[in-house]
């Protein structure tokens, strides 16, 4: 059953990175055109500068997912250096996850409150701040997923004998 998560974790974060890497392209391609576009042709551009702004906030909030699951998010190590005990790593790294989802679920509430809250427009776009709002829930809503799969895949190598020494997932 590990395996069968960590293969869907995979091919999740295949997708997930393959969009933020796009909204990454797309927001610096972005600033980069509209750079050239002030500095040689004397045009600005507010509204790309916000979308650039924009896509470039959607994939740091939507790459938090795959972090969560690989650990390679800022944390304080000072901990699970010193566990020396493999079942207590694995605890540690459960209550972690489980800490990580009640904070993650309570964001994704906000971000919903904050969606079906906001009559705004935005300054320079057209459209409503919903849209822009809706990074943090659909953010959250992954980082969910990549709690709730690593939840499972710790609690199925609780069980397990190491291979070689390793004391990762």
């Amino acid at each position: 059953m590990k395996d069968r998560i960590l293969n869907i974790e995979r091919g999740l974060t295949k997708i997930i990175l393959t969009i933020c890497v796009l909204a990454i392209i797309v927001g610096t391609g972005m600033v980069f055109t509209i750079t050239i576009a002030r500095y040689f042709f004397g045009i600005s551009w507010e509204w790309a500068e916000e979308l650039s702004r924009y896509c470039i906030i959607f994939a740091a909030l939507l790459g938090s997912g795959p972090m969560v699951f690989k650990e390679t998010h800022i944390c304080m190590s000072i901990i699970s250096e010193k566990i020396q005990s493999r079942k207590l790593l694995l605890m540690h790294q459960l209550l972690t996850a489980v800490c990580v989802l009640i904070i993650t679920i309570l964001l994704f509430i906000w971000g919903v409150e904050l969606v079906l809250a906001s009559n705004m427009r935005s300054y320079s776009l057209i459209f409503t701040m919903k849209a822009i709002y809706a990074m943090i829930p659909i953010s959250m809503a992954v980082s969910i997923l990549y709690c709730v799969l690593k939840i499972l895949a710790v609690l199925f190598s609780i069980n397990e004998t190491p291979k070689g020494g390793e004391m990762k997932l």
